[in-house]
């Protein structure tokens, strides 16, 4: 199917690889400083992903939901990491404090 326009649609099923990759512990999570780094570095992918590069490259709508979905977990799993840091630091100070 070839559409010059726009699509309207109640459901659309995309059947794709879905990215548990990122809890696989041989994953190699890429901290946020190294993230940062390559952002201000290099082109954004966000940019080269939706913009004119996803017009010229023709991406697909499964492939860029489970990249979406990759980048979501490992976000999320950062947040866990933090969480569990920031209690952790938390006792400690409370432990520290109560000592005094």
């Amino acid at each position: 199917m070839s559409v010059n326009g726009a699509i309207q649609a109640k459901e659309v099923v995309v059947n794709t690889g879905w990215s548990d990759y990122v809890f696989s512990p041989d994953y190699a999570l890429q901290s946020l400083s190294e993230t940062g780094l390559l952002h201000r570095t290099e082109p954004s992918p966000a940019r080269h992903s939706f913009g004119k590069g996803c017009r010229r490259e023709r991406r697909q709508l499964g492939e860029m939901q489970a990249k979406l979905l990759g980048k979501n977990r490992g976000i999320t799993l950062h947040l866990i990491h933090d969480e569990e840091e920031i209690a952790q630091l938390k006792k400690s100070a409370q432990k520290a404090e109560e000592s005094k």
